[in-house]
């Protein structure tokens, strides 16, 4: 299977060819207007998957982070929660922590992975 990675704060929704049968992963943040034409594809996709790495929902109440990164995070994810919702068929989570508190959502557990420079996959 072939893996490809897209910045969407880079790429503007269309400019790219998202074959049918793709499964589309998206991690932390898409913009409205990505959700919107991932949603416009949806019968085309083999699905759609949030990849939550960081506690994003509950970002407010860490007391470590900068309070503006905070409000910024939690603002993006407020703006497009419910687009999220109708969208995602599936919830992954990085931690056992994350699905733990998230638990009254189905979701799976999926370690982090870290892709070094050009791609690069290690584990």
């Amino acid at each position: 299977m072939e893996v490809v990675y897209r910045d969407t704060v880079r790429t503007k929704p269309g400019e790219i060819n998202i074959a049918s049968g793709t499964l589309v992963i998206i991690v932390r943040h898409a913009s409205r207007a990505w959700l919107r034409y991932l949603s416009s594809r949806q019968s085309d996709l083999a699905g759609v998957a949030y990849l939550m790495d960081d506690d994003i929902p509950g970002i407010l109440g860490c007391p470590a982070l900068p309070l503006r990164y905070a409000v910024k995070t939690a603002a993006r994810y407020l703006i497009i929660r419910s687009l999220l919702g109708a969208l995602c068929h599936d919830i992954w989570v990085a931690t056992p922590y994350l699905q733990q508190k998230y638990r009254s959502v189905p979701t799976r557990v999926v370690p982090p992975l870290y892709v070094g420079p050009l791609g690069a996959c290690r584990t």
